[in-house]
């Protein structure tokens, strides 16, 4: 209001106070006064849904200045009609007694659902009923839908009849639906539709690829993996450290394969799907492997310790890169400082790159001899930076050719430390407690 219409009292007394406002219909629910202005009705719960509610206040009524209005003052408004929020079957193919699950925003009543709740496969409708609770507590996708939902604001169905298998159908709440709640009916009418599982049939599958990677074959139905074994698939020549997987509806074959190469892969006619489908005769196709892209994969730690029982080097791997560039630098404790402070200008400038700091004694070109497409080990060997195997060398590896792009260019920069000690330290800010080991034996 625009003025004063209670007394400044106490909660309770405000609240003994009859309202200038009329509400229909009144839900069960309190009026409260925020200060002397505003008048606000709080739901016991809360206003029920589909309902048309009109609010009035009266000509005549007075002020706490005394003052009446002239008029009456007339509001209307409404709560939500019954709306379709969620629902299953999604859109992956469906067995023929498929458990159908509606959720709404608001309770329903079932029986009135059950009378107007339409499935159709085209002009031809199918009948529904309502869905057992036992029913919906073995259906694996609908369970865990209705645990903790409210049991007046879902419904589920089933089919009369099994339905025709390689079919749509579509499910409709029509215009006109009723609420549990409310006199409001639905406006429009609110619909989703799904697909009954087709034949099992392969629909993509990789046909070029390089070596490393996956290859995938995907079908039109989740396969049964419970009843796959990887002698379902047999290719040749053989796939090296081969290995077959079901994720849903798709096989991925992984394995070693060779560049440049095709292989031959054949799916055995009894590999079933989750409705009990097989593929019914052997599938077999080829799939062309061509040449891999050049890969270079160092270290993925920046600091290397290199134990008593290893070799003196780092090892990389590589696929088709004929050389790897290779610069170490022998460097001391003290270097540690200015080493960071290399590293943070060489990211910054990678083309115009300041050396590291310390003694520089490797710096040339290795051969990588490497068998084409294949990843590879490749040593690079650090004794001729160590003295009597021990030291700490920054080495600096580059694969060869370089790219084009510069920002193609990959470089490896790491402090490597050989030694015959391992150290552990533990600090806060009073103390620093330290324990080495020799790493040949474990002893302290």
């Amino acid at each position: 209001f625009n003025q004063p219409m209670v007394a400044v009292s106490s909660l309770e007394e405000l609240a003994a106070q009859k309202v200038p406002v009329k509400l229909s219909p009144q839900p069960k629910g309190k009026w409260r006064w925020l200060g002397t202005q505003v008048l606000m009705f709080v739901p016991e719960v809360r206003l029920p849904m589909a309902t048309s509610f009109q609010v009035e206040v009266p000509a005549g009524t007075v002020s706490a200045n005394g003052n009446k209005l002239a008029a009456a003052r007339q509001e209307s408004f409404q709560t939500p009609p019954l709306q379709l929020i969620h629902y299953q079957p999604g859109g992956e193919p469906q067995k023929l007694n498929p458990t159908i699950f509606l959720k709404f925003n608001q309770r329903v009543d079932r029986q009135a659902l059950a009378r107007m709740v339409t499935l159709k496969s085209g002009d031809t409708p199918a009948f529904l009923r309502l869905a057992t609770q036992e029913e919906v507590l073995l259906d694996e996708r609908v369970a865990p839908m209705v645990e903790d939902l409210e049991k007046e604001r879902w419904v589920a169905f089933k089919p009369v009849e099994s339905l025709k298998p390689g079919q749509t159908y579509q499910v409709e709440v029509p215009s006109g639906t009723p609420s549990a709640e409310g006199p409001l009916l639905t406006s429009q009418a609110q619909s989703f539709s799904f697909s009954t599982y087709d034949p099992l049939k392969i629909v993509w599958k990789t046909d070029n690829t390089t070596p490393q990677q996956s290859w995938n074959v995907n079908f039109n139905n989740p396969l049964n993996a419970e009843k796959f074994d990887a002698s379902m698939v047999k290719i040749a020549p053989e796939l090296a450290q081969k290995r077959v997987r079901v994720y849903g509806d798709s096989l991925v074959i992984s394995g070693r394969s060779k560049g440049r190469s095709q292989y031959q892969v054949t799916l055995a006619g009894n590999l079933t799907d989750q409705f009990e489908q097989t593929l019914g005769k052997p599938e077999t196709f080829t799939i062309k492997v061509g040449p891999a892209p050049p890969s270079f994969r160092p270290p993925h730690q920046a600091f290397l310790v290199l134990g008593p029982k290893g070799p003196r080097a780092v090892t990389c791997q590589v696929v088709n890169h004929p050389q790897l560039k290779v610069e170490a630098w022998k460097v001391t404790p003290q270097d540690w400082g200015p080493y960071l402070s290399y590293l943070q200008k060489s990211r910054q400038n990678l083309k115009d790159s300041p050396e590291p700091p310390g003694q520089k004694v490797i710096d040339k070109v290795i051969e990588t001899r490497l068998e084409a497409d294949q990843e590879e080990d490749v040593e690079v060997d650090l004794l001729p930076a160590l003295d009597n195997k021990l030291g700490q060398v920054v080495v600096r590896i580059e694969a060869l050719p370089r790219p084009k792009d510069e920002w193609e260019r990959r470089i490896y920069v790491g402090w490597v430390q050989s030694t015959q000690l391992g150290l552990d330290a533990v600090s806060d800010s009073n103390e620093l407690v330290a324990w080495v080991n020799d790493l040949a034996t474990g002893q302290s």
